[in-house]
């Protein structure tokens, strides 16, 4: 049953472990109905290879989301932060991204090589960058949903709002984001026991 047209608003294509399977990769997806596919950034160091995928030949539209996920964040100092966020509005102003991110919170990871503050601050730039530039901010959060609504109120509306990828949150915790424009995507983990 092809349901299409879908829009696959996140996927890790430049992912290594992909590697040669791209291209079938992308032809399942068109014939399962997916028509465009959005490619979202992590990290400096992959924004190239990332942008080269985004404009290769592809039976499905491939859209690219610049950003600096908080789970690259404990592998790098905090002194690169200020650069990184450069690159990504430089990225930004080369090649008009379809969305912010993916950005977020993640108390989940290493809080000593990334405090929460540090993470909120990150993510400061990428809330403002996207109502700026009045882009879709596409976020991560884990075990931090309290602290990414005050980071959202702090930052005030986003014209065009965003989506929580991979919702883990409750259901009583979905409506302040549904509040603020968010859309919640549901993955692999939703089928977990327990979840």
């Amino acid at each position: 049953m092809q349901l299409g047209p879908l829009v696959d608003t996140h996927c890790h294509l430049d992912s290594a472990r992909f590697g040669a399977d791209v291209p079938e990769i992308l032809e399942r997806a068109a014939g399962a109905g997916v028509m465009d596919v959005v490619l979202p950034g992590v990290w400096p160091d992959g924004f190239e290879g990332l942008l080269r995928l985004s404009l290769q030949p592809s039976p499905v539209r491939l859209h690219v989301a610049w950003g600096l996920h908080p789970q690259v964040l404990p592998d790098v100092p905090a002194g690169a932060d200020d650069v990184a966020m450069e690159e990504v509005r430089r990225m930004c102003e080369r090649h008009r991204p379809v969305g912010i991110g993916e950005c977020g919170l993640d108390y989940r990871v290493d809080t000593v090589a990334a405090p929460p503050e540090r993470q909120r601050r990150v993510l400061r730039f990428h809330l403002e960058l996207a109502r700026d530039l009045r882009l879709p901010v596409l976020l991560h959060c884990l075990s931090a949903h309290d602290d990414l609504l005050v980071e959202l109120d702090r930052v005030g509306p986003l014209p065009a709002g965003g989506i929580m990828h991979s919702y883990s949150g409750s259901a009583e915790q979905a409506r302040p984001f549904l509040k603020r424009g968010l859309h919640l995507s549901f993955t692999g983990p939703v089928t977990w026991t327990g979840a």
